[in-house]
């Protein structure tokens, strides 16, 4: 096997072991992020219909933020 040590492929392999991305695992999937973005986007569609709408919004909008501010407190919390 005819190994190519110049240039940009010099040394490929150890650097490979070197750079490895951290956090290790990924973060449980939620849907307060989306709880969130529903909850802004229907405080933005009561401007053009009903008061009513941007209540519900806000409210799913606090739902969500209190959901995703538990979820990070419990990772937080499990990684120590």
């Amino acid at each position: 096997m005819v190994r190519f040590d110049f240039g940009f492929f010099a040394g490929m392999e150890n650097k490979e072991k070197k750079n490895t991305a951290y956090p290790q695992t990924l973060p449980r999937p939620t849907w307060a992020p989306l709880l969130v973005s529903v909850g802004i986007l229907m405080m933005f569609w009561s401007v053009l219909t009903h008061w009513v709408m941007g209540l519900l919004g806000l409210l799913v909008f606090f739902v969500g933020l209190v959901l995703w501010i538990k979820e990070m407190l419990k990772e937080s919390k499990n990684g120590e």
